[in-house]
């Protein structure tokens, strides 16, 4: 969705109208239900995940209640329901068509008691009356202009020691030129395909395809027009009473890309596990939250 606006005048609801357009589009549904995900892409759901359900498992003596916000066809209530069957997952979204992805995905999985929501995040969060173990946000807080305020949100919706969950979010190492060199080199045939029209047509309209430097095409991506500073996230948040139990950053993409970026610095997608107050086990939840993670992925990452 074009904009005429500035990067710092658009409001969250330009953002929010721009990805139910987005999420309605035919063209993004059939990338959703027709594109097979290279190996690893995901390996850091299960892991992450894994790490944190049985966490909050054994501490509460129960399986979990979780919510799956934003949660599109459903990528994260399904690895969630794989780490551990007995845990009650709902996924919230404000696309229908997207949901009914997710409805042919509960087939294909084999998954009956995913209960899914339409709404918006906010709307969602500032109006039910449940309470979740766990709250995730996958690949989601860079769809909003006031993150802080998002998670803050959220936190208002947890268990006394519930966790909140953010993963697949891109620091500004996306906005690098030795970003971009690699992404397009290592990357993916269709990701070199959009960078190749995008530049004939950059040649084509003798430069008038491109936005101003304050402007931008895809305002549904908003936090991707200039990366999200994740230090400061993450601080932002501890000041606002969320605990930061783990905060890593690690590489995203086609398998080559898992194994030559992180040598190179390109860390560039970050997740965080976040908890509300302080708790006497939040250091020993932390060390053996950052061993179980290291451990269990396959790539260099960066624990921060």
């Amino acid at each position: 969705m074009a904009v005429d606006k500035k990067w710092v005048e658009v409001t969250e609801d330009d953002i929010l109208i721009a990805n139910i357009n987005k999420y309605e589009d035919d063209n993004i549904i059939k990338y959703y239900t027709e594109k097979a995900d290279p190996k690893y892409t995901y390996i850091e759901y299960q892991v992450i995940f894994k790490a944190v359900i049985d966490i909050l498992s054994k501490s509460l003596g129960r399986s979990i209640k979780a919510v799956d916000v934003c949660g599109g066809a459903g990528k994260a209530s399904f690895i969630m329901k794989k780490c551990d069957p007995a845990c009650e997952v709902s996924l919230v979204d404000l696309s229908d068509k997207m949901l009914a992805v997710a409805r042919q995905n509960m087939i294909k999985e084999g998954v009956e008691d995913l209960r899914l929501i339409k709404d918006d995040a906010f709307s969602f969060l500032n109006n039910t009356e449940q309470q979740y173990d766990l709250i995730v946000f996958s690949s989601a807080i860079h769809h909003f202009k006031d993150p802080i305020k998002l998670l803050v949100t959220a936190a208002q919706r947890l268990t006394p020691q519930g966790c909140i969950i953010t993963i697949a979010e891109p620091t500004a190492l996306i906005k690098s030129t030795r970003f971009k060199i690699m992404t397009f080199i290592f990357g993916h045939k269709e990701y070199k395909q959009d960078v190749v029209k995008s530049w004939i047509k950059y040649i084509v309209t003798l430069g008038e395809s491109a936005p101003a430097d304050d402007e931008f095409a895809d305002i549904a991506e908003y936090q991707t027009f200039k990366g999200i500073d994740d230090k400061a996230l993450s601080c932002q948040l501890n000041s606002a009473g969320l605990n930061t139990l783990v905060h890593l950053r690690y590489p995203a993409g086609d398998p080559l890309m898992l194994k030559v970026l992180p040598y190179l610095g390109l860390n560039w997608s970050f997740g965080l596990v976040l908890r509300k107050g302080k708790h006497p086990e939040d250091n020993r939840w932390s060390r053996e939250l950052q061993d179980k993670i290291k451990s269990g992925l396959p790539f260099k990452i960066n624990i921060l």
